[in-house]
């Protein structure tokens, strides 16, 4: 299977939020550019962090929010460009 970058992260940032909220099972892989500290979490302790902290739900809104307006984004230049 080949590679593709789909995304590329920097400090603080989140990767796979939405698929955690998926029902679907989804697996995806990623691969470091250089040494880092990675928080994995399994769905059941996602979803119990998320019952204990409206913060916490509130951020992933704003991220997922801005994840789609600029996938739109996106979309409506590549629209345009084709």
């Amino acid at each position: 299977i080949g590679e593709e970058v789909i995304r590329t992260v920097g400090p603080m940032e989140l990767i796979g939020e939405s698929h955690i909220l998926d029902t679907d099972l989804n697996t995806a892989s990623i691969q470091l550019a250089q040494e880092a500290v990675v928080l994995l979490i399994d769905k059941d302790k996602f979803y119990e962090l998320l019952s204990k902290n409206h913060r916490m739900i509130a951020g992933i809104m704003q991220i997922m929010h801005s994840k789609f307006e600029q996938s739109a984004t996106t979309a409506m230049q590549e629209e345009v460009i084709a």
